[in-house]
């Protein structure tokens, strides 16, 4: 037993040297990445074009929503707090990817700071906090959305801010009326944020069940009221932009091949994870965290067997997960001390250990120089094209080069799965697409998928030939951009 003492009193930095060093390497990693990614004047993930082109259309003044029938049409399918907040960096850059993926950066920092302080304030052990961090940017499935210049990662910092924020300093006066304030501002940059406002509704019911009644009528009253806001300034087209979004996602395929690899990931991760829940549980230590904790598994279960899931969820799961994780090293720490016995304390970095050797397994998708230089010949290329430019991705590089956003090819498909088509006239901006295609309007096609409808590709045979194929990748995929040109002229038709 004095060996036992010794070991986790004297000589715990030893043990402790596992999650310090994989911390280094994941943050050295999560840097390396980082830094290409904010380098990359390009999409790495095609929605960061969407977001940089939605402030665009504020920043012009014209409407988020568009309608269906009106040129440009790119659908929108979240709050417009996001664009709004890029519009004066638009303003002050130009269009650029880097302040929203700066966002993204500041929004994931702030929910490891939350993830520190928690961890740090239960705990007099040094390493436990950074071998919860380790954890977090360890993930590299995970962490390399954590820098792309989209809804997910400021979405889920605000998320993870407001429900802490309410879980240390309790779910009354000042401290609620600011954690509600964080997560109705999450929910304005994706709706799924709404999880966090009930999950500090239900924090209220837990601690104060005889005055919770009050703060959660005026809290459902200013969602209802937003809502109805936001659906009279965009004359409901926010709700019919979410609402073909939720339809065109109704895929449990794509649900399942999100959510299997992250499972198979973080096992390890989880289970520990669910074990230090039931524990707190047991214990009353539970508060707005586990909470919300709780109600993120039940939306993405229910996610991904009805449609599919999110980034969204993944985020703030993993983050919490991280902290229970903790605070299962830090109970078995305090069992081993107790105890003086090391095999608690050992098994709890045994664990660390085997989740530490699953993330050392393989790499970042990293933006490369030629990465770089393919994207900024094309843009040079689109730029110096006399004529109307059809593409499917890019919008920073049309906006750039100035060039006008006519159509975004994708945006048809969405709407065809969401059956927007099958109502008149909706299916005039179908048949405003096959007439420019028909007449040979665009002097270019530039398409890295065919997603288009079955009608709209035979235009596009009929019409084009493929001169070049440029490969090109993505955060998720490896692709050949197609570009196209009209067909010349048959000798029936000139004469």
């Amino acid at each position: 037993m004095g060996d036992s003492s010794f070991l986790i009193k004297r000589h715990w930095e030893i043990v402790s040297a596992v999650p310090l060093l994989l911390l280094f390497a994941a943050v050295v990693a999560f840097v390396q990445y980082t830094a290409s990614v904010l380098a990359l004047p390009g999409e790495w993930n095609g929605f960061e074009g969407i977001m940089l082109f939605a402030a665009d259309r504020l920043f012009s003044g014209e409407p988020l929503y568009s309608s269906p029938s009106d040129y440009p049409f790119v659908i929108f399918i979240y709050p417009p707090l996001y664009p709004l907040l890029l519009k004066p960096f638009l303003w002050l850059f130009g269009p650029s990817l880097l302040p929203a993926r700066l966002i993204s950066v500041f929004s994931v920092g702030l929910v490891a700071g939350c993830l520190w302080h928690g961890t740090r304030k239960q705990t007099s052990s040094p390493w436990i906090p950074w071998a919860v961090l380790g954890l977090f940017f360890g993930d590299k499935a995970l962490a390399q959305w954590y820098a792309i210049g989209r809804v997910d990662p400021l979405a889920a910092g605000l998320s993870v801010f407001a429900v802490y924020w309410v879980a240390v300093r309790g779910a009354r006066g000042k401290a609620l009326a600011l954690g509600l304030g964080c997560a109705f501002l999450a929910a304005g940059v994706k709706q799924t944020g709404i999880l966090a406002v009930l999950a500090i509704l239900c924090a209220v019911w837990r601690e104060r069940p005889r005055k919770a009644l009050r703060p959660t009528a005026l809290t459902l009253l200013a969602l209802a009221g937003i809502w109805m806001l936001l659906a009279v300034f965009t004359r409901g087209g926010w709700l019919v932009h979410t609402g073909w979004g939720a339809q065109a996602c109704a895929d449990r395929t794509w649900g399942w091949n999100l959510v299997v690899p992250y499972l198979k990931l973080n096992a390890v991760l989880l289970a520990g994870a669910a074990v230090a829940t039931l524990w707190r549980w047991k214990e009353g230590r539970a508060n707005a965290l586990d909470i919300f904790y709780a109600l993120l598994w039940v939306f993405t279960i229910f996610g991904i067997a009805r449609k599919g899931s999110s980034y969204y969820y993944f985020i703030p799961v993993s983050a919490i997960a991280c902290f229970l994780f903790g605070y299962l090293l830090l109970r078995l720490r305090e069992i081993s001390l107790k105890t003086q016995q090391a095999l608690p304390l050992l098994t709890g970095i045994l664990l660390l250990a085997f989740q530490g050797a699953a993330y050392a397994k393989g790499a970042y998708p990293m933006p490369t120089r030629e990465d770089v230089r393919i994207y900024r010949a094309m843009s040079e290329h689109i730029a110096q094209v006399e004529g109307p430019v059809l593409m499917d991705t890019w919008y920073t590089a049309l906006l750039r080069a100035q060039r006008p956003i006519l159509f975004e090819p994708n945006t048809y498909y969405v709407l065809e799965k969401a059956g927007a088509f099958q109502e008149e006239p909706r299916r005039v901006m179908l048949e405003k697409l096959l007439a420019d295609i028909e007449a040979r309007r665009f002097k270019e096609i530039v398409a890295h998928f065919v997603l288009y409808l079955p009608e709209v590709q035979e235009a596009i045979d009929r019409n084009y030939e493929v001169r070049a194929l440029i490969p090109m990748r993505d955060i998720s995929l490896t692709y050949f951009f197609h570009i196209y040109v009209p067909r010349e002229l048959q000798r029936e038709e000139l004469l």
